[in-house]
């Protein structure tokens, strides 16, 4: 369902957010909006990158009652903005922090395309009135859902992109934009299935004894940290997130490296190395 909110009622509920909470919206608004843009009206022959967007989402609060979120304003004319666009001349490097105005005036830009530079601030709106609607209807971050992925390793095809959205979101406690909150839904529901198909019919190396069980490195913490008598619940629950938080950090660093190396090499090194250690890593890691 697209939600619009009024500028009033948009204002209104920017004002109850915390400063990491607006950067954390602005920070994966402006990214949607600026791919749009990049794509659609920055081609050859222009002598201006888009290289930032910015908005003044208190544009209209009085500078006495903010806090420390700063006004933007217009590097040309010195006015202050609400929608700030930053370019840089592809000739000098030279950057310019513009208002719509003067990104025509003085960046010499093709009118049609400020226009619909311009007109992306309804694309803004569209991709924040989600986050600050369900916001205000008292929804946030789903940690249970994805305290429940992390558990089940159902994160595990998740790219750094991804994973250090949630992550922003997950900090900053915010509801999560609803493609990425049913995406969080399906991963989980499909790892479920997965491992309801591995117990049904067995794993294709587990061996056969019905008191033996693969356990994933994650599970097995997890259980660890549960049975511990000497934390108390808030304990263990910063203790797992912190140390199932490492885990992913590692994967992902390890993953990164990998993805470097030219891919005729990948097979090289997973078939000399990286087969025969998992194949060895799968029998000693069968636990009762």
């Amino acid at each position: 369902m697209v939600v619009v909110l009024s500028e009033k009622d948009r204002e209104k509920i920017f004002d109850t957010l915390t400063d990491k909470q607006i950067r954390v919206i602005k920070r994966y608004v402006l990214d949607i909006v600026k791919s749009e843009l990049l794509t659609k009206y920055f081609w050859k022959g222009i002598n201006w990158d888009l290289v930032g967007l910015e908005y003044d989402p208190l544009f209209h609060k009085k500078l006495a009652e903010r806090v420390s979120q700063p006004r933007l304003f217009c590097s040309a004319c010195g006015k202050p903005l609400k929608n700030q666009y930053i370019v840089k001349s592809k000739q000098t490097g030279y950057i310019q922090e513009l208002g719509s105005t003067c990104l025509a005036d003085r960046a010499g830009i093709d009118i049609r395309i400020v226009k619909e530079i311009h007109n992306s601030r309804k694309r803004i709106n569209l991709f924040q009135d989600e986050i600050l609607s369900d916001y205000r209807n008292k929804e946030r971050f789903p940690n249970r859902i994805y305290k429940d992925i992390i558990e089940i390793n159902a994160d595990r095809s998740w790219g750094p992109k991804f994973r250090s959205k949630i992550l922003d979101f997950k900090g900053a406690n915010l509801p999560l934009f609803h493609k990425d909150h049913n995406k969080l839904l399906k991963d989980l529901s499909n790892r479920r299935n997965e491992l309801d198909e591995e117990e049904q019919f067995g794993h294709k190396d587990k061996v056969r004894n019905n008191t033996q069980e693969y356990i994933h490195l994650k599970r097995y913490i997890n259980e660890i940290v549960r049975k511990d008598r000497s934390l108390n619940i808030i304990q263990k629950e910063e203790t797992l997130s912190d140390a199932l938080e490492r885990i992913t950090n590692i994967n992902n660093s390890i993953n990164d490296d990998f993805a470097v190396i030219p891919i005729s090499k990948q097979k090289e090194l997973a078939k000399q190395y990286i087969d025969p250690f998992n194949q060895k890593l799968s029998r000693i890691r069968k636990v009762k």
